[in-house]
């Protein structure tokens, strides 16, 4: 019993020290708010114009959420190393979560 008690230590410890941090991003029509992890309190905001880019550093995760009051679409490029990958999204309530970082994240 005390071997499984540590080997479940063990694995949890592992699992802890590699879990990536995740950003929460909200994006309406003005305005960009950034949340603090599994809060519901705002850490901060900016105005924006059209287009708006994110840089996700390494083993780190965006979660973006857009929302627009009416139905429109968004284009979301991400960008990493090489790679170019183009999404047309909904804009009104939408969740999406990048991949694994390094990369980079433009909506247009």
């Amino acid at each position: 019993m005390k071997k499984l008690t540590l080997s479940i230590g063990l694995v949890a410890s592992i699992l802890y020290s590699n879990a990536q941090d995740t950003t929460e991003v909200s994006v309406t029509k003005k305005h960009v708010y950034y949340w603090v992890s599994g809060s519901k309190k705002c850490d901060h905001y900016y105005l924006h114009k059209d287009n708006i880019s994110f840089k996700v550093k390494e083993n780190e995760l965006l979660r973006l959420h857009l929302y627009d009051k009416e139905e429109r679409n968004r284009k979301l490029i991400t960008i990493k190393g090489n790679d170019t990958t183009i999404n047309i999204v909904p804009s009104k309530d939408y969740i999406y979560y990048s991949p694994l970082g390094p990369l980079k994240l433009e909506i247009k």
